[in-house]
């Protein structure tokens, strides 16, 4: 049944602190009289069975979960922690209760109606708190905030803060310098200010000499467009800058010749700090591959990269595999991609493809592969790659190598498709010599031509990707 009755549009709330237990409630209904006769007739029969059990006249109301909720409220005073999301709070409420709040670390007023700086003051001035270390205030409709009003409002309340959310907040860049003015936030490490429609970092709005301590800023789902706009982060050491889903396509301005941005040189305090970069949900390579690759270049220290899904960039290649194959070999310091571990048996792939996407790139180009970064010191570790060109349709017995396999004093020819893996080619090895499987072998191969031999180290790869031809000699090893 109904209890309370609200307007349309608004709603009531009852607080744990406003309830009593055990308090009586009676029930304000037309068949009262009705309830007070059948308790009457309770209490002169009581023998009478469940399924006929007349209702009391009072209703027992007590609120589910409250002895677990007194418990906390007793220990308030011990509390590091509170999220007081999505509770339309629009002012600071009861002081008393407030300065019960002497250890409080990570406050969290995330999608309130919070309007009012001042308000926002008295919670964190009553609170007592000067060991705050989180806030969030993100989707409040906060006004802008004059400098000469901080001090006056917060005092040294966030003196202690390291991190500060501020999505969906409007004017947050004239709030932003408001409240790094004078070190005010000297001890912030983390700034996230997402979902702000934001263009460009206004001049005078970000300063390291403001914010000494900060290493992370995330600019996500903004309207970033070119990573010119980011200048004012140069001077700042950061390790972890994340711009994912915004619309960046250029990495210079307009007025830069340079084939790529000389605004973002290595000696650069964000180029030699830098570790962790998220560029995914952008449409970054238009600009040309390489050219995006040297910019990535530029940053010493950076071994995490997040960047998928930036459509401009992928389609230069048949597979996001080749791209992830060009990326590992281009950048080798990178440990992590788009969230994925790099193995380390991923690389001497990832470079063999590098040195067959060079000599394709130099053909169309016409100019030479050695002028591609890397690749004379991965074809002096690898060798030369044979690359295959595409013929008509042969028959297999045209497309076979033959090659003398040799285990000890034992020799055997065999004919194998370019196309066999290393893995399968050991098994093939095994079954011809009657290896037993539980010792390991390995390969290697002979060239007839120079007596050069390679070892065949990979074994998810084809044998067309080593430089091995009909006659040569494919020695097998007990190891």
């Amino acid at each position: 049944k109904r209890y309370f009755q609200c307007p349309v549009g608004f709603g009531s709330y009852l607080h744990p602190r406003r309830v009593l237990a055990q308090k009586s409630f009676v029930e304000e209904d037309p068949d009262q009289k009705r309830i007070d006769q059948l308790a009457k007739a309770r209490k002169s029969s009581p023998q009478t069975s469940p399924e006929t059990q007349p209702q009391a006249s009072n209703v027992d109301f007590k609120l589910v979960g409250e002895a677990k909720i007194a418990k906390i409220l007793e220990n308030i005073e011990s509390l590091s922690q509170i999220s007081l999301d999505s509770l339309r709070i629009a002012t600071a409420g009861d002081e008393n209760f407030l300065k019960r709040l002497k250890t409080l670390e990570n406050l969290s007023l995330e999608n309130n109606l919070l309007n009012s700086w001042i308000e926002l003051g008295k919670i964190l001035k009553f609170s007592g708190s000067r060991s705050l270390k989180e806030l969030n205030i993100s989707q409040n409709q906060l006004p802008a905030l004059d400098t000469k009003e901080f001090t006056q409002i917060f005092g040294d309340t966030l003196s202690s803060l390291e991190v500060l959310v501020m999505n969906r907040v409007p004017n947050v860049w004239g709030i932003i310098k408001a409240l790094t003015a004078d070190k005010r936030l000297e001890n912030l490490k983390e700034l996230h200010l997402c979902h702000n429609k934001l263009t460009t970092i206004p001049h005078g709005a970000l300063l390291p000499t403001n914010l000494p301590k900060l290493k992370l800023i995330n600019l996500e789902m903004n309207s970033l467009s070119n990573l010119a706009d980011l200048k004012p982060l140069q001077s700042f050491r950061l390790s972890q800058l994340m711009i994912g889903g915004n619309f960046v396509a250029k990495l210079r301005d307009s007025k830069d010749d340079e084939i790529h941005s000389s605004s973002w040189d290595r000696k650069l305090p964000i180029c030699q700090s830098l570790k962790e970069f998220h560029l995914q949900d952008n449409n970054l390579g238009v600009e040309g591959t390489v050219q995006l690759v040297d910019f990535f270049r530029s940053f010493e220290s950076l071994d995490h990269l997040r960047l998928i899904r930036n459509p401009e960039f992928y389609k230069v290649f048949k597979s996001e595999g080749d791209a992830r194959m060009f990326l590992i070999a281009t950048l080798p310091r990178l440990s992590m991609l788009n969230l994925s571990q790099v193995r380390t048996s991923e690389r001497n792939p990832a470079e063999r493809f590098y040195l067959r996407w060079c000599i394709q790139a130099s053909k169309a180009e016409n100019i030479s592969p050695s002028k591609y970064r890397f690749f004379d010191e991965y074809k002096k570790k690898h060798g030369h790659i044979l690359l295959e060109k595409k013929k008509g349709l042969q028959k297999l017995s045209k497309r076979l190598m033959k090659l003398v396999f040799e285990c000890g004093t034992m020799h055997k020819e065999k004919k194998v498709p370019p196309s066999i893996t290393i893995s399968k080619l050991k098994l093939l090895s095994r079954r011809l010599f009657g290896l037993s499987r539980s010792n390991p072998i390995t390969l290697h191969f002979k060239s007839i031509k120079d007596g050069c031999t390679q070892h065949l180290d990979d074994d998810s790869l084809p044998l067309r990707h080593y430089p091995i031809g009909t006659g040569d000699s494919l020695l097998v090893n007990m190891s």
